[in-house]
């Protein structure tokens, strides 16, 4: 699947590490069930389908990715800080 369909597996993971890192309840418990299901998946053996049982998890990461980022606008970030400087 990583060398076939990259794409679906990095959509997952990036899913994972934004939820991981913004700590939100829902997003982390989606996010835990996707990262379940893709060790159950791997540990039975069923990654041979070459991304078809990965659909679910990418859909999940998907949703997770846009619930979690702003593609709206670019935010401009001050200097040694984490907080956004706010338009006026």
């Amino acid at each position: 699947s990583l060398r076939i369909d990259p794409i679906t597996l990095a959509v997952v993971a990036a899913a994972l590490v934004v939820a991981a890192v913004r700590r939100d309840r829902d997003a982390l418990a989606l996010a835990a069930g996707a990262a379940c299901y893709l060790a159950y998946i791997v540990s039975i053996g069923g990654d041979f389908m070459s991304g078809r049982f990965f659909a679910a998890p990418f859909w999940c990461g998907v949703m997770l990715l846009f619930h979690l980022v702003d593609f709206r606008r670019p935010r401009r970030w001050r200097w040694g800080s984490w907080r956004p400087i706010p338009r006026s």
